[in-house]
């Protein structure tokens, strides 16, 4: 029968973990990553390098097809799907806002004190977008209401995420649709909100990934680099273009 731990604090580690849907074809090879709890680890990479599926082994949206995955000091195979999932917040790529007011879509139907929700809308930079709904956070949203930009829709699911309070919160390209400022903004607010949380942030945006205390470049369904921001500037081939190409890029833009 499946271990049921009474908390988990949120360490995470692959070990030589491997993925596929298809023998043929692995979707991710020989992993092997240590994440101790409340640290922050990006993940970034090309697209189709496999950041999305190995982030969703975590929650057992799928199962390793090699390797292993322990989470705290037990293997995620024995734990209790469900349990796993209790203690984690995922914030997918795709944010959907379903048909109601823009309170019930953070909310989630989660109960929560009127300070804390109102320091997570300041963080996640929604403040001014309530402020200018007809009817704040009353406003009905998704489809008959007001429409939201895709901007607006990732704060949303970012704020939902992190009212969650979970002691492992994943956020899959959480900032692709917001200027430059706002995302550094929101990155930098995200630990002192969940100060103990364990964040896995994958982003294609190199400057939201500045502050991680370690990031992880994938390639192909391997990693290819590893290191610190700075260093990774220094050591990675496809992190350093991506950084001077964003740079350029963020330079000319303001």
């Amino acid at each position: 029968s499946p271990v049921r731990p009474t908390a988990i604090k949120g360490n995470i580690r692959f070990n030589q973990a491997g993925f596929s849907h298809d023998p043929e074809q692995p979707v991710l090879t020989h992993i092997t990553m240590d994440i101790p709890a409340g640290t922050r680890v990006g993940i970034t990479g090309p697209p189709g390098s496999g950041k999305t599926s190995l982030v969703q082994l975590i929650p057992r949206l799928y199962n390793l097809s090699a390797g292993s995955l322990f989470i705290d000091d037990h293997e995620s195979s024995c734990l209790d799907p469900d349990q796993i999932r209790e203690h984690i917040a995922f914030m997918p790529q795709e944010s959907f806002l379903f048909s109601g007011t823009l309170e019930e879509n953070i909310l989630l139907g989660r109960r929560i004190e009127t300070q804390r929700l109102d320091r997570i809308i300041q963080a996640c930079d929604l403040t001014a977008t309530i402020k200018a709904m007809p009817d704040g956070l009353s406003t009905l949203v998704g489809e008959r209401g007001v429409t939201l930009s895709g901007g607006q829709k990732q704060r949303v699911a970012m704020a939902r995420t992190l009212i969650m309070d979970k002691p492992i919160i994943i956020l899959d390209d959480p900032i692709s649709q917001l200027d430059t400022q706002t995302a550094q903004n929101i990155m930098e607010q995200l630990k002192c909100m969940n100060p103990k949380a364990t964040f896995i942030i994958i982003s294609h945006r190199l400057s939201a990934l500045a502050d991680c205390d370690w990031i992880y470049v994938l390639d192909k369904g391997r990693i290819s680099g590893q290191g610190r921001h700075q260093d990774l500037i220094h050591t990675n081939e496809f992190y350093a273009e991506s950084f001077r190409v964003q740079q350029f890029e963020e330079h000319h833009d303001t």
